[in-house]
C-alpha cells in the first residue's frame, strides 16, 4: 500500500523541484538576475541595461509560469495540431483558412533587424526554460505529446501574437458562417473571448490608470505583471506570455495602454490583387487535405467560401506589434507612427496625450480619457472619478438609472407572493452588487429576458420563472455569486474529447461566483452578456501604489490536487518583495 502510494505520488502528484540558483545560457552578453513567483503569476528582472538579455530572461520566465498553454497556442497558430491529433485537422483547417502561418513568416521577415534581435533573444530564453526538468514534468506539459516540446524558431512567437490577435478581432457578418464557427472554436478551446469589453481609463488630474482586460474563461492569466528593474529606474510591464507584446507599460518616459480588441473589417477586393500562390498539404491517416492559398500585402484568399472570395483584413496582415511596443519601451522619443487599427492611449513623461488609432467610443472630459467597447464603459468610467480604491466598488450607476423607471411600469394586480416578494427586494435594492445580494440576480435575470419595446410585467414573469427552475422556488437560494457562477477552465484540451487525454484533477474547472459586475469596477460575468466571461485582468495604478486583480491558481503545488485556493487575486505589488519569490535565479552568459 505505502510503495503504491509513493508510485503515484511520484508519477501524478509531486512535480519537479523548481529551478533555483544560477543557469548558464548561450547569448546572453550579461549576467540577469531573474525572480518568478508562480503562486502570483509575477516577473521581476534586475538589469543593468535594457538590452536583449532583457526578452531572454522574459522568454525563460513565460515559460516557467505557463509551458503547456505556449505549447498549446503554438501547435494550433502553428497550423500543426494534426501531427498531435490527425482526427482534429478541422482545427489546422481554420488555420490555415486565415493563412495564419505565413503571415507570422513574413511578418517576421519585415521586421527592422534591431526588432528581429529581440525575437531572437526572446526565443532563446524559451528554449532554455523547456530544457528544464521541471517543465517538462509540470502537470499541463505530461498531458501533451513528447514532441511538444521541440525548440522553438523565431517565427512562433509572431504566429503566437496574429493568433491572439485573429481572436480578439471583430469579423464581418458577411463572411460565411463556417468561418465564424472556426474562430468560435478556436475561442473556446483556448477559452480567450470577451475582447470586445476591454477598458482603458487615464485620469490625468490624478495620474491615475484603470485597465480592465477581459479574456473568457481561462484561469491562467493572459498578462503577466512584469517588473524590470534597472538601477535608478523600475518600469511596470503587461507582458502577454509566448509573445513580445507589451499591452500597457509604465516609464518614467512614456505611459501607454492598448486594447486587445481589433475594431477592423474586412473587404472585398478584385482579384487582380493576388500576387501568389502557394499550395499546401495536410496528411492525416485517412486522408490528404489539399490547400491553395493565394496572398498579397493585406489581403487573404479563402478557399472555403462560395464563391471565393479575395479579402482584405487589417487584423491579419503580415504585420507584428512587437516592433511598436519595443520603440516605446526602448525610445525615449515618441514613435513616428503607431497603426490605425489598435486603439489605445499614450502619455509622454511632459503630460503629452495622444490617442492611438481610431476608436469608436473615446470618452474625453476634462478629467477622463477613456477607450472601450463595452456598453458599460461610461457608467464604470464616471464611478472610477468618485472612488478611489475601484475593487471595493460595486455600485452600479447603470442599474440606479435603469430600474426605477421600470419598476413604475410594472402591473403588480394579482401579483403572485413570489412576484410581490421579487419585487420587494428590487425596490429595497441598494444598486450594488454584492455577493450574496439577490435582487441583482433578479435584475440581470429580467434585464436579458427584456428586449426594448417589450411589457415589462411579461418579461419580468419569464425571469421569476427562469430563476425557479434553475435555482429553486425560495429566492434565498438566488444569492447573486450562485446565479452568476462561472467555471475558469485550466485544461485547454478539456472539451476536444482527444483520444489517450488522460485529465488531472489538477486541471479540472474550478467554478465560483464573486461580487462585480460588467457596469461596476469590479469586474465578473453576468447573464447579460450572453456568455460567461468571468476572467479579466485589471490593473490600477496611482503615482504612489500599483495594484493587479485576476484570476489564478497555482497548479504546480503537489497540494493543488487536495485544497481549494482562492481564485480572485488582489495584489498590492508596491509591498512585493521579489525577494520572496519562489524561483530566484542568476542567469548568466554560457
Amino acid at each position: 500500500m505505502l510503495a503504491a502510494f509513493l508510485l503515484v505520488y511520484l508519477l501524478y502528484v509531486r512535480p519537479a523541484t523548481p529551478p533555483d540558483g544560477k543557469r548558464t545560457l548561450s547569448g546572453l552578453s550579461h549576467p540577469i538576475n531573474l525572480y518568478v513567483d508562480v503562486d502570483t503569476a509575477l516577473i521581476a528582472i534586475y538589469t543593468d541595461t535594457l538590452d536583449e538579455d532583457v526578452w531572454t530572461a522574459l522568454g525563460y520566465a513565460h515559460a516557467l509560469l505557463q509551458p503547456a498553454q505556449l505549447l498549446i497556442l503554438r501547435q494550433l497558430a502553428r497550423g500543426t495540431w494534426h501531427q498531435w491529433y490527425p482526427e482534429q485537422v478541422a482545427l489546422d483547417e481554420s488555420i490555415w483558412s486565415f493563412a495564419l502561418p505565413y503571415r507570422a513568416r513574413e511578418a517576421y521577415e519585415q521586421m527592422p533587424d534591431e526588432a528581429r534581435k529581440y525575437v531572437v533573444a526572446y526565443v532563446n530564453g524559451l528554449n532554455a526554460a523547456f530544457e528544464e526538468r521541471y517543465l517538462r514534468n509540470h502537470p499541463g506539459v505530461v498531458l501533451l505529446p513528447p514532441e511538444a516540446t521541440r525548440p522553438w524558431t523565431p517565427e512562433d512567437p509572431i504566429a503566437i501574437e496574429l493568433l491572439l490577435g485573429l481572436l480578439g478581432m471583430r469579423l464581418p457578418p458577411s463572411l460565411p458562417p463556417s468561418f465564424h464557427q472556426q474562430l468560435d472554436t478556436l475561442r473556446k478551446i483556448l477559452q480567450l473571448d470577451g475582447f470586445e469589453h476591454d477598458l482603458i481609463t487615464y485620469l490625468p488630474h490624478t495620474d491615475t490608470w484603470y485597465l480592465r482586460y477581459v479574456y473568457g474563461k481561462r484561469l491562467s492569466p493572459l498578462l503577466i505583471h512584469t517588473t524590470v528593474y534597472l538601477p535608478s529606474d523600475p518600469l511596470t510591464l503587461a507582458t502577454v506570455p509566448g509573445t513580445l507584446l507589451l499591452p500597457a507599460g509604465i516609464t518614467s518616459w512614456r505611459q501607454w495602454a492598448f486594447s486587445l480588441f481589433h475594431t477592423s473589417s474586412l473587404d472585398t477586393l478584385p482579384a487582380t490583387n493576388i500576387s501568389s500562390i502557394t499550395r499546401t498539404h495536410i496528411y492525416t491517416p485517412h486522408q490528404t487535405y489539399h490547400y491553395e492559398t493565394r496572398w498579397a500585402p493585406g489581403t487573404l484568399f479563402i478557399p472555403a467560401s462560395s464563391p471565393r472570395r479575395i479579402l482584405q483584413s487589417a487584423g491579419l496582415r503580415a504585420r507584428s506589434l512587437a516592433p511598436l511596443y519595443l520603440t516605446l519601451l526602448h525610445r525615449h522619443t515618441p514613435p513616428d507612427s503607431v497603426p490605425e487599427d489598435i486603439d489605445g492611449l499614450i502619455v509622454e513623461s511632459d503630460g503629452t496625450l495622444r490617442v492611438a488609432g481610431n476608436p469608436d467610443h473615446y470618452l474625453n472630459t476634462s478629467i477622463t480619457h477613456a477607450i472601450g467597447y463595452t456598453p458599460w464603459r461610461t457608467f464604470v468610467t464616471s464611478r472610477l472619478q468618485q472612488q478611489t480604491f475601484p475593487w471595493e466598488d460595486t455600485y452600479s450607476l447603470w442599474a440606479a438609472e435603469k430600474l426605477p423607471p421600470l419598476l413604475t411600469q410594472i402591473d403588480s394586480s394579482g401579483a403572485s407572493p413570489l412576484m410581490r416578494q421579487a419585487l420587494a427586494f428590487l425596490q429595497t435594492w441598494d444598486f450594488h452588487y454584492r455577493a450574496n445580494e439577490i435582487a441583482p440576480s433578479i435584475f440581470d435575470t429580467w434585464m436579458s429576458l427584456h428586449p426594448e419595446n417589450t411589457s415589462p410585467t411579461t418579461t419580468f414573469e419569464l425571469a421569476l420563472d427562469k430563476l425557479q427552475r434553475t435555482f429553486g422556488a425560495d429566492p434565498a437560494r438566488w444569492q447573486w455569486h450562485r446565479v452568476q457562477t462561472a467555471c475558469y477552465h485550466t485544461d485547454l484540451l478539456e472539451d476536444l474529447q482527444l483520444p489517450h487525454h488522460r485529465a488531472d484533477r489538477r486541471t479540472a474547472p474550478l467554478c465560483e461566483g464573486h461580487a462585480g459586475h460588467p457596469s461596476v469596477p469590479t469586474w465578473t460575468t453576468s447573464p447579460l452578456l450572453g456568455k460567461s466571461l468571468p476572467a479579466a485582468w485589471e490593473l490600477y495604478v496611482t503615482p504612489k501604489e500599483h495594484y493587479v486583480r485576476y484570476p489564478y491558481r497555482n497548479l504546480s503545488s503537489p497540494l493543488a490536487m487536495f485544497r481549494t485556493e482562492p481564485v480572485l487575486k488582489v495584489l498590492r505589488l508596491s509591498r512585493l518583495q521579489p525577494a520572496s519569490f519562489d524561483i530566484q535565479l542568476t542567469l548568466s552568459p554560457q
